[in-house]
């Protein structure tokens, strides 16, 4: 199980202490983001014209994988995902 701290804007995978800073430093939604129709699961961005992995279709251990190999990569999280759980900054909600 993955952890979002809204707090912090981080994303943790298992057994990780440091974990996944979440931001975007030219402030873009995802209502900016348009898809990728050459790849599936990939979002551009019309700002930094980077690719935004879309996480919402993801597995949960592709998630992880990302997070620990593919550190650059901008990821669009949905606080739904069924693999991540939210917590703020220690206190663990659900």
């Amino acid at each position: 199980m993955l952890e979002l701290d809204l707090f912090r804007r981080r994303l943790y995978a298992p057994n990780d202490d440091i974990g996944r800073p979440l931001h975007c430093p030219y402030g873009v939604g995802l209502d900016a983001l348009d898809a990728d129709e050459s790849r599936p699961g990939v979002m551009a961005c019309h700002r930094c014209l980077h690719p935004v992995r879309d996480t919402r279709a993801m597995e949960a251990a592709a998630l992880v994988r990302v997070i620990r190999e593919e550190p650059d990569t901008c990821l669009a999280v949905d606080t739904d995902h069924p693999a991540i759980t939210i917590r703020f900054s220690g206190y663990v909600a659900g």
